[in-house]
C-alpha cells in the first residue's frame, strides 16, 4: 500500500499536496499559462499521469466543481475532466469533495473565505501554504489521510 495520499484543487492553477503517513509533505501548483483548449487539457492529463506515477497515492481527494463563476466554468470543466480521466485510467480510489465540505473541515464553516481557510490550515496543522490553491489541496490531503489512516 502506498504511503501517500493526494489532495488536488483543480483549476487553471491547480494546487496539489502529497501527504505521507509519517507526515512528510510535498506540494506545488500546476499551470500551463500559454495553453488553451485541448492543448491545456492534454497537458493536465499528462501532469496528472506524472503525479500519479510519482506518488502512487493510496487515495486522492479532489475538490468538486464550484459553479459560482460562470465565466470560467468551461475551463474548469476541461481541466477537471482531464484530471479525472487520468485518475480513472490509474484506477485511483478518488473522492470528490464539495467546496463547502472542504471549507467546513478546515474552519468549521461551510462558507469560509479563502483567507480564512489559509489561516485555519496554519493554525490547525502548522502548514503555511503559499497560495489558496495549495491550502485547499492541503485540506483535501488531510481529509484523505483521516479517511485512509484515521
Amino acid at each position: 500500500m502506498s504511503q501517500y495520499v493526494l489532495g488536488i484543487d483543480p483549476s487553471t492553477i491547480t494546487g496539489w499536496v502529497a501527504l505521507a503517513k509519517g507526515g512528510h509533505c510535498e506540494w506545488g501548483e500546476a499551470q500551463f499559462k500559454k495553453l488553451r483548449g485541448i492543448e491545456r487539457v492534454d497537458h493536465f492529463l499528462g501532469w496528472t499521469n506524472d503525479i500519479m506515477e510519482t506518488y502512487k497515492p493510496a487515495s486522492v481527494y479532489i475538490e468538486g466543481y464550484g459553479f459560482a463563476n460562470k465565466h470560467s466554468l468551461v475551463t474548469l470543466v476541461e481541466v477537471g475532466t482531464a484530471i479525472r480521466l487520468a485518475l480513472h485510467a490509474h484506477e485511483s480510489n478518488y473522492v470528490e469533495i464539495a467546496p463547502n465540505a472542504l471549507k467546513k473541515f478546515a474552519t468549521g464553516k461551510g462558507n469560509a473565505t479563502k483567507d480564512k481557510i489559509m489561516l485555519a490550515v496554519y493554525k490547525k496543522w502548522g502548514f503555511e501554504a503559499e497560495t489558496n490553491n495549495i491550502a485547499d489541496a492541503y485540506v483535501l490531503a488531510k481529509m484523505a489521510a483521516a479517511a485512509q489512516w484515521g
